[in-house]
């Protein structure tokens, strides 16, 4: 729903989600909230697949992944994706 308001839109420097939904789905939610060269930081199970399909999305929001973290936590695979919106 905030991603659909105008009063949120790009708003935020940086915005952190948590296992909120499938990686372009989540980019569709998040991106509009963050400012021109803020960042959008999304923690999610290491999936290799969505983000790559992800990659497509970036483009209408002219955004970019800067890095990707990889951690293990509790036998679990996990990644920090940091986005930059330019």
């Amino acid at each position: 729903e905030l991603a659909k308001s105008h009063e949120y839109f790009e708003k935020y420097d940086i915005l952190v989600s948590r296992a909120v939904a499938y990686f372009p789905v989540l980019l569709g939610y998040g991106l509009p909230l963050v400012k021109k060269w803020g960042i959008f930081i999304a923690y999610k199970l290491e999936n290799e697949a969505e983000i790559k399909e992800g990659e497509k999305l970036l483009k209408k929001y002219n955004a970019k992944i800067e890095k990707v973290e990889h951690y293990e936590i509790e036998g679990q695979k996990r990644s920090f994706i940091f986005v930059r919106k330019r």
